[in-house]
């Protein structure tokens, strides 16, 4: 974006124009302004271009009201507001973004937003009026870890190519003494519910394993050891079940991993783009809850 079109915090009078430009552009803005709710806005010669919201539900947030005026599309105004609504969340200590679209979820996705299910979302976000609202059969849920840690990094090894449990498992495994480097290998015949099988989804495998490395038997005599891993999976399994339906890739996927002919439908279907992160993200979410002391 060019210096002459900077952006700032909106205030009061900016309001209206905002109101209008939400309006032109078919977003919900009934409830604007509210309490928990920030605006930034882009201005040029007087005339808004573009404006982007986050209504803060620390530790949580929701991007929302995020439009550019049509007359101006196409020249990064829209990059530039989203990175700064993020590079903003960061600084406000909001650990991760939630949205839900309806025309926009391709441009989110290519900036590396993860589909969810709806029932995921924090009951915090939950609560807020975008939520509330009814949601069309093509509204999509999305998802973006803003602050470092497990789920941001098992979700950015996907992104790089990193198989589902080479994702999750190399997440945890260096602050368990393992290394990233022995961990994508050790995982790397996980993926696609074990090399090709569609069985158990290698975002839960390396679940698991990250559970076993923590809490794990390695003495014989200690049961204990033993019961609460195998506890502690099984709080996994029906977590990740209540979000997901199933542990297994083929249900997950819909399809047999197995079959060539299958995989291709899959990947024409684009599944492993918008299904697979949301597994990776929610393995990766549920493990760090049921280890972090």
């Amino acid at each position: 974006m060019k210096k002459s079109c900077p952006i700032s915090e909106a205030s009061k009078t900016d309001v209206p124009d905002i109101i209008s430009l939400l309006n032109q552009c078919f977003l919900q803005a009934d409830d604007i302004p509210a309490e928990k709710q920030i605006f930034w806005v882009v201005r040029k010669d007087r005339q808004l271009l573009g404006v982007i919201c986050i209504e803060n539900y620390k530790p949580f947030g929701l991007l929302r009201s995020f439009a550019v005026h049509p007359s101006f599309r196409k020249q990064a105004i829209g990059a530039n507001l989203l990175y700064h609504a993020v590079a903003q969340a960061e600084k406000m200590g909001i650990e991760s973004l939630y949205l839900c679209t309806d025309t926009a979820a391709r441009y989110f996705e290519a900036h590396k937003w993860v589909y969810i299910n709806r029932d995921s979302v924090h009951e915090k976000v939950q609560q807020s009026e975008e939520f509330r609202a009814a949601w069309s059969e093509t509204t999509a849920c999305m998802f973006l870890p803003v602050k470092d840690g497990i789920v941001k990094t098992a979700v950015k090894e996907f992104q790089a190519g990193f198989n589902c449990a080479q994702s999750v498992f190399s997440a945890f495994a260096p602050t368990l003494g393992v290394s990233t480097k022995e961990a994508l290998k050790i995982t790397s015949g996980f993926g696609a519910g074990i090399c090709y099988k569609g069985e158990i989804c290698g975002a839960v495998s390396g679940a698991y394993m990250a559970i076993g490395l923590k809490y794990g038997r390695w003495r014989s005599e200690d049961n204990d050891a033993r019961e609460k891993t195998y506890a502690l999976m099984r709080d996994f399994d029906r977590q990740f079940i209540t979000r997901n339906g199933s542990l297994y890739c083929n249900k997950l996927l819909d399809g047999d991993m197995s079959s060539p002919e299958e995989r291709k439908k899959i990947n024409d279907a684009r599944k492993f783009q918008t299904h697979c992160p949301r597994f990776v993200k929610d393995a990766a979410e549920i493990t760090e809850r049921l280890i972090t002391p």
